[in-house]
């Protein structure tokens, strides 16, 4: 019988995409395995922590030039 994955809970993200701190602490919680086998170092590590919690459309690419 295969492990069964542990799943957040809908309210767990629904607080975390809304900005409150404890449910994003438990979401890259739950990623952390996962996280960690991703990045080559601490640099990457935060990238890819950071990447799930700053939303597109609230940078400012003002003067950036596109690629």
């Amino acid at each position: 019988m295969a492990e069964q994955e542990m799943l957040l809970d809908s309210a767990t993200i629904k607080a975390a995409v809304a900005g409150e701190k404890r449910a994003m602490e438990k979401v890259i919680e739950h990623y952390a395995p996962m996280i960690d086998e991703l990045a080559v170092d601490e640099d990457m590590k935060q990238h890819l922590i950071m990447k799930r919690f700053i939303a597109p459309e609230s940078l400012d690419f003002t003067g950036v030039d596109s690629i």
